[in-house]
């Protein structure tokens, strides 16, 4: 399990060539992550990657993700899966230098905070807060779209500005609001 500091990121889809058409991403999405996760993360600092990696057929894309682009991300990375990130590529992401995880959680000021790729409903004025990805920009995933998302953080890439967010900064924020 982590604890604190640590940055948090999800749904990057490296080479998902669609995803500019779901979720509104620039077409050189895969440089302005790279770019803004060399800017924020140093070489000690720890990363929590909330699933969804990479996201192609494309063996070529798949290994210039596995490595090049994953082993030289600075920080220490963790991985929880998401649903486009197949048990097969446990070693993949393990040899580009991410530690695979189960989902966990931790207490953080009287907050239950827990960390997986999807959220959970029903969680408004409860003491808790879960850390998440999958919904991208909340419409790219219609069933929650309608749904009261109170006690959630999305973390997805295309809410984050692409760069990997500061825990601490996002529990305060969540808590204080």
């Amino acid at each position: 399990m982590l604890e604190p500091p640590f940055y948090v990121i999800s749904d990057t889809h490296w080479f998902h060539k669609n995803i500019v058409k779901y979720a509104n991403r620039d077409m050189g999405h895969n440089e302005i992550m790279i770019k803004r996760w060399h800017d924020t993360v140093g070489p000690d600092d720890v990363v929590l990657h909330l699933g969804d990696v990479v996201f192609t057929r494309d063996e070529k894309k798949n290994n210039r993700f596995f490595e090049e682009i994953g082993p030289n991300l600075p920080g220490d990375k963790y991985l929880i899966l998401g649903n486009h990130d197949p048990d097969k590529w446990i070693e993949r992401y393990e040899n580009a230098g991410f530690k695979v995880i189960d989902p966990f959680g931790f207490d953080y000021m009287g907050w239950w905070v827990d960390f997986d790729h999807y959220p959970m409903l029903g969680l408004r004025n409860q003491q808790r807060i879960r850390v998440h990805g999958h919904i991208h920009n909340n419409n790219f995933h219609e069933e929650f779209t309608s749904q009261d998302l109170g006690g959630n953080i999305n973390v997805s890439v295309e809410v984050i500005d692409y760069t990997p967010q500061p825990i601490i900064e996002l529990l305060e924020r969540a808590i204080n609001a």
